[in-house]
């Protein structure tokens, strides 16, 4: 089937529904037949039924010995071609039957009425008082027409059907081509447009229906896509100029591009020999203002002990304000040389093994007069036994009273809270510094790392 064209699937298509049709009106005609000839043989064996039971039922009960014999009479009975009369326990008690006739058996079934069709049986249970005494067989005389009914009717059936299956055929295969032809029509072009990429091609529209708007689609849809490929054709065309323009302008930014990469190489030199000469300046500078300024220092701190022994509070309130002063400052400069060394990439860090609690308790002690200055609480929170913590402490240290100082500038009577604790995998120290100051916005907390600002100018 799946190597036969459309044309002849059609054609077969539309025989086998004339079979299946054909059929099943034989079998519906079998059916009516049988039916037919039950009723007739039911209506000839009735009354010869009824009339035995009714003489048969008082013999069975009462055991008569009488009984055999009893369906001689039937002889006399032309439709009747045999009888057996059999007690309840399937034994046979008497029978008729006329000469060139098979012995009747008893049926497997004892319940009920059973006619064969092909035979004309009939099964009848004999009953008195609600016992089963026994059971009859009838089987009626048949005709020779009845019993050729069949054979007849399954030879008028099977010419019938093959005469019909040919006019159905020859009809499908007439009429098949007002469905067909448009169908391979468009196949035809389908195939001829995928083979020869013509999409000029139409279909001719002569079909009506579901077809018909087949065909009518298949040719829109042709139009489209000839009206697409002829745009995507000027498109081609349009891109292959843009192309050409596009590595005209390529030329010319690449020369542009390698005009501006060196400019910036020359000021990116620039950049870093000016970026050195600050920081040799820086360094110079720095060095130069130290050995001053611990002079300052020195002698402020000679002066203080002196100031201090002697009991002059007023000359000691200035002195500290001096040598506060100078130690900040100092702090400052020695935060220009550690930009200096980390621009210049000869930041060394010193790696030194050191107890924890101890140096939290030492930056608490340098950072608590900047605490207490805005009446703010320093709470530490740092478990006895962490341990030690191999580090540079010179740059923990300075890392932390940079955090702390900066919470302090921002808070006025609240907490400073610095907290330690050891990571679950043993191997880091965690320290956070949280206050109850002013806080910042994302806004803010985006520019925390941009050089040279701050998070809010107005703070």
């Amino acid at each position: 089937m799946k190597g036969l064209s459309f044309r002849w699937k059609l054609t077969l298509l539309i025989t086998l529904i004339s079979g299946v049709t054909l059929a099943l009106a034989f079998v519906g005609l079998y059916l009516n037949d049988q039916y037919r000839f039950r009723s007739d043989v039911e209506h000839r064996l009735e009354n010869t039924r009824a009339d035995l039971l009714q003489r048969l039922a008082p013999l069975l009960e009462q055991n008569s010995p009488d009984i055999e014999g009893s369906l001689q009479p039937l002889s006399n009975d032309l439709q009747i071609e045999g009888a057996a009369l059999y007690s309840a326990e399937n034994k046979l008690l008497d029978q008729y039957l006329r000469p060139g006739s098979t012995p009747i058996r008893p049926s497997s079934s004892k319940i009920g009425e059973l006619i064969n069709a092909d035979r004309g049986i009939m099964l009848s249970t004999i009953r008195r008082n609600g016992r089963e005494l026994g059971y009859l067989y009838l089987k009626a005389e048949l005709t020779e027409n009845e019993k050729s009914r069949f054979s007849e009717l399954l030879r008028g059936a099977g010419i019938i059907f093959v005469i019909s299956s040919l006019i159905a055929m020859v009809a499908g295969y007439r009429l098949q081509g007002t469905i067909s032809e448009p169908i391979i029509q468009l196949v035809d072009a389908a195939r001829y447009i995928s083979e020869e990429r013509d999409y000029s091609v139409r279909v001719p529209q002569d079909a009506t229906g579901e077809i018909g708007e087949l065909i009518a689609s298949f040719n829109f849809m042709l139009g489209t896509i000839e009206q697409r490929t002829s745009e995507m054709a000027m498109a081609r065309e349009n891109l292959h100029n843009s192309n050409l323009q596009l590595e005209n302008a390529n030329r010319t930014l690449e020369a542009r591009v390698e005009e501006r990469t060196l400019d910036y190489k020359e000021a990116v030199k620039a950049a870093d020999e000016a970026n050195k000469a600050k920081s040799g300046f820086l360094a110079k500078m720095s060095h130069e203002l130290r050995t001053p300024l611990n002079a300052i220092i020195g002698y402020s701190e000679i002066l203080l002990e002196d100031a201090t022994d002697e009991g002059n509070k007023a000359a000691a309130s200035d002195l500290e304000k001096i040598l506060s002063a100078a130690r900040y400052l100092l702090g400052l400069i020695n935060d220009v040389l550690d930009i200096s060394k980390i621009e210049a990439g000869k930041m060394e860090l010193y790696i030194e093994t050191f107890d924890i609690p101890k140096l939290i308790q030492e930056v608490a002690s340098t950072v608590q007069p900047l605490v207490a200055k805005k009446n703010n609480t320093l709470y530490l929170e740092c478990p006895v036994n962490i341990g030690d913590m191999q580090a540079d402490s010179t740059k923990i240290r300075q890392m932390l009273f940079n955090l702390l100082s900066n919470a302090c500038k921002f808070t006025e009577k609240g907490g400073i809270t610095l907290s330690v604790e050891r990571d679950p995998d043993g191997q880091h120290i965690l320290m956070k510094v949280s206050d109850t100051g002013i806080g910042m916005t994302p806004e803010q907390m985006g520019k925390l790392f941009a050089a040279f600002s701050q998070a809010d100018a107005s703070t």
